[in-house]
């Protein structure tokens, strides 16, 4: 038995989506797993990067600590898996959830879903508490190498192991067709400043002839800037809208400042688009040096460069076969759930 501390939609965020492909693979392969739901409440569920509501948090931390107590005792757990976005007040509540767990002796395998050392930042606090949930979780999960690497750094006794997001096989489109030229680039997830929106406003200005598509709820700092006219904001969409726009794009273009291991990239990569994304979280894990063109982050030159060298054909066909397969091989949610299996079964 598994108990799974994670959130389900909604929001339909990318740890919930996880979440709910979690849930059904285990269903489907009978597999005995509850859950403890650490979906966000009331304005924060509702709109990106909302205020915190103190009285929302409380209910919401009360609600989860006494969910998860009654789930340990009813279900008497082998393992609890408990997925943590590393946000700032809810690493305070995920060492309480540790803490329960470890008490009453159930193995923990604590998730790490976000590059661990750029939300620890130089806070001294969450720093302690970073180690003190690492040292008492029986393994520890990252997202990308440098986190494990990070964690490895800091503790090195503990048992750290990298596990990619997954996907279904379905999402992999074997008919995508590579167009004679770059027309429409997509990107596609939160649209603000540290997802390097700035930098797709300045680029797209020197492909005036080129639509630049941005997919997702979109915060009130962007709604100041001024948008280019080949920049198209079209908001939240849903997940099959997002598939069709994708099959109908030619390049995923994804300049983030910070990542853990994104489910836009590796939707984008299934459907066949070339990438060209910046060195950060698992992104270069993800195309390594085949599958698209890595940048640094912060610079609309780099994607200006980028964008004139991918306008290539045979270069994009080769991208595109390359990153299906790399999805087929390494992300399937039939290959990562097995590796989660085993790494239980090893504690």
């Amino acid at each position: 038995m598994i108990l799974l501390v994670s959130p389900l939609p909604p929001p339909e965020g990318g740890i919930a989506i996880w979440t709910k492909q979690y849930l059904k693979y285990c269903e489907n392969n009978s597999i005995d797993v509850s859950i403890v739901n650490i979906a966000l409440k009331g304005k924060r569920g509702n709109k990106i990067n909302s205020d915190r509501n103190i009285l929302d948090e409380v209910k919401r931390t009360l609600y989860i600590i006494t969910d998860l107590k009654k789930k340990l005792k009813s279900c008497n757990p082998q393992y609890v898996h408990i997925n943590t976005a590393c946000a700032k007040w809810g690493f305070f509540r995920d060492a309480m959830c540790v803490s329960i767990a470890k008490k009453r002796g159930v193995k923990v395998i604590f998730h790490y879903r976000c590059t661990v050392q750029d939300k620890l930042g130089q806070s001294k606090l969450r720093n302690i508490i970073f180690r003190k949930i690492t040292a008492k979780a029986d393994v520890v999960l990252t997202l990308n190498k440098i986190s494990e690497d990070f964690v490895k750094g800091n503790i090195p006794s503990v048992n750290v192991v990298t596990v990619p997001n997954f996907i279904s096989a379905d999402n992999i489109n074997h008919e995508f067709i590579v167009s004679d030229k770059i027309e429409q680039i997509l990107y596609v997830g939160h649209v603000q400043y540290d997802k390097g929106v700035r930098e797709i406003f300045k680029a797209a200005e020197s492909f005036p002839e080129k639509n630049f598509i941005l997919a997702g709820p979109v915060a009130d700092e962007v709604k100041s800037l001024v948008c280019p006219d080949n920049v198209k904001l079209i908001g939240r969409l849903d997940h099959s809208e997002v598939q069709k726009l994708m099959c109908k794009s030619d390049v995923f273009l994804f300049p983030s400042y910070t990542e853990g291991f994104s489910n836009a990239l590796v939707e984008a990569m299934a459907c066949g688009l070339p990438v060209i994304a910046s060195d950060v979280g698992a992104n270069k894990d993800m195309i390594e040096n085949h599958g698209g063109i890595i940048i640094s982050e912060k610079s609309h030159d780099e994607i200006i460069t980028a964008l004139k060298k991918i306008e290539n054909y045979d270069l994009r066909c080769s991208m595109s076969l390359w990153n299906q397969k790399k999805v087929f091989d390494k992300y399937r949610v039939e290959i990562v759930m097995k590796r989660l299996l085993e790494i239980y079964n090893n504690i």
